[in-house]
């Protein structure tokens, strides 16, 4: 499967990959999209990806 279909399943699916992830700071809760935890679940290496497709995964997370 190539990255392109990775980018589609994660915005059709990304609640359920569990790739939004919270984090609370001084008793306020934040959502954050998780790039590390779509890349596990995909088995992609973001170390060897190129940052232009990183851009594009987290805008497709974040969409």
């Amino acid at each position: 499967m190539n990255l392109l279909n990775y980018m589609k399943i994660i915005y059709k699916n990304k609640l359920n990959l569990d790739i939004v992830k919270k984090l609370k700071i001084n008793n306020k809760t934040y959502s954050f999209f998780s790039l590390v935890q779509a890349a596990k679940n995909f088995n992609i290496s973001l170390k060897q990806m190129p940052y232009s497709l990183r851009i594009l995964l987290e805008n497709i997370a974040r969409t």
